[in-house]
């Protein structure tokens, strides 16, 4: 039974031109504390669809004017989350599979019983139940997000730009003089915290990225002069490794691989795919990013390794989120969460860009980057 405490909230629309039908259904679903409202024909019950916002619809499907199929398009173009019950007297196979097809709920034939409907009607009530608490559960996610980014943007950077400023102050011997061996610790101290700046910068802007699926701030990136920071970034995180490193740029289109897009977001980008081989590379391996030679409307940019690759039958799946391949299960060490690479996908779309992978088992794994010129 539906109590009327936990129904109270949810609102059904019956939309049948059987005027006995609207009204034994609409006793029935009453007395289970659901507020219920009828129309006769598809048209009548479409205009009700603002007044009303009903969380479950009961549809024939043959009725005069509008049909109940291309009711039901309307109903799902209106309100994608609304859950729709077809009830008919002229149930088919094809009429089933169309409906399902079309977004229905479920399917309930005529003639049926009071408990058939309250069976029916129970469980989209109970399906309402979870989009909307889902949808408050995303909300809070969107909350905790934003906090934290805030936090980040305060606790994390401001001391760190305090230290950056003390770090000057020293390089500049105005505390006293320095020998040059404590210059080059202070360089190197300097060069750290401005790349852990800059991470978290990037980190900031992919959270906000994330979350609204936008570019935070649209400019012109050089690509290779980003790629090469990034670099630089993974190679201070990666420091125990022995790896060597190529970059293949083309001198006289050295100034051409540009690209307007949020550089921050391409940083994050270039880290990812650099991070990736950085895993899946054995020591003394090699890692090379190599920017071809523009063309007319595009730039072309490979990262490759020469690293344990990945298997044909798994490539369909590498951009999939949490999806992490056969040689993590083999290796527990390799750190991860299964997110990088489909983080690097959305990122070159976001661009208007694509990725495209070529790989094969113990044959290395190339990632090819296309974005269309400035």
């Amino acid at each position: 039974m539906m109590s009327e405490g936990k129904t109270e909230a949810h609102r059904v629309l019956i939309i049948d031109d059987e005027e006995s039908i609207r009204d034994s259904c609409s006793q029935v679903l009453k007395r289970q504390g659901l507020e219920v409202e009828t129309a006769c024909d598809g048209e009548s019950g479409l205009k009700m669809l603002d007044s009303f916002k009903p969380d479950v619809v009961l549809l024939d499907l043959k009725m005069p004017g509008i049909q109940g199929i291309d009711v039901l398009k309307e109903l799902k173009k209106v309100n994608p989350d609304g859950v729709i019950i077809i009830i008919t007297g002229y149930p088919t196979l094809e009429s089933c599979v169309e409906s399902m097809k079309c977004g229905a709920y479920d399917y309930l034939p005529k003639p049926f019983g009071p408990d058939e409907l309250r069976v029916v009607v129970q469980r989209a009530v109970e399906r309402c139940g979870l989009i909307k608490k889902l949808a408050r559960l995303e909300q809070e996610k969107e909350r905790v997000r934003n906090n934290f980014i805030a936090m980040a943007s305060h606790q994390l950077k401001v001391p760190l730009v305090a230290v950056s400023q003390y770090i000057e102050v020293l390089a500049e011997g105005i505390v006293g003089a320095l020998t040059e061996q404590q210059k080059q610790v202070i360089e190197r101290i300097r060069v750290r915290v401005a790349h852990l700046l800059k991470f978290i910068e990037a980190f900031l802007r992919l959270s906000r990225f994330e979350s609204s699926g936008d570019l935070c701030e649209v400019k012109e990136v050089d690509l290779c002069a980003t790629a090469l920071d990034a670099w630089t970034m993974i190679l201070d995180q990666y420091a125990d490794k022995k790896m060597n490193f190529m970059a293949k740029i083309t001198e006289e289109y050295r100034n051409s691989y540009k690209i307007k897009g949020d550089s921050c977001l391409i940083f994050e980008m270039f880290a990812n795919l650099f991070s990736n081989s950085m895993k899946y590379t054995p020591e003394n391996g090699t890692i090379t990013v190599e920017f071809l030679p523009p063309e007319e409307k595009s730039i072309t940019v490979k990262v490759s390794d020469t690293g344990q690759g990945i298997p044909e039958e798994e490539q369909p799946f590498i951009f999939t989120e949490f999806f992490r391949g056969s040689a993590v299960k083999a290796v527990t060490d390799i750190p991860g969460t299964g997110l990088g690479l489909s983080t690097v996908k959305r990122i070159v779309e976001a661009h208007k860009g694509r990725i495209f992978l070529e790989s094969g088992r113990n044959k290395g794994a190339t990632f090819i980057l296309k974005f269309p010129t400035v």
